[in-house]
């Protein structure tokens, strides 16, 4: 599931609802919080409005230092 979320995230920012109904859930899922939290908190992904956490606009987008390359590099690592 974080492999697919990074490759809809490699496209463009997205909100939670986005990718949850890009992964084909119908509601934001307590895994998909999950998994968005790791993302966060390891600095792959980042908020676009990040003042503003709770914001209903709220959308993520990969860091620049974590491009789609260098996260298909990580992966084959593991």
């Amino acid at each position: 599931l974080e492999d697919r979320i990074l490759a809809i995230l490699n496209e463009g920012p997205h909100s939670r609802k986005e990718l949850a109904e890009a992964l084909g859930q119908k509601k934001i899922s307590g895994h998909l919080k999950k998994i968005m939290k790791s993302l966060l908190e390891l600095a792959i992904i980042e908020c676009t409005i990040p003042e503003k956490p709770n914001s209903r606009l709220q959308k993520y987008r990969l860091t620049r230092r974590h491009d789609s390359k260098t996260i298909l590099v990580a992966r084959t690592q593991r």
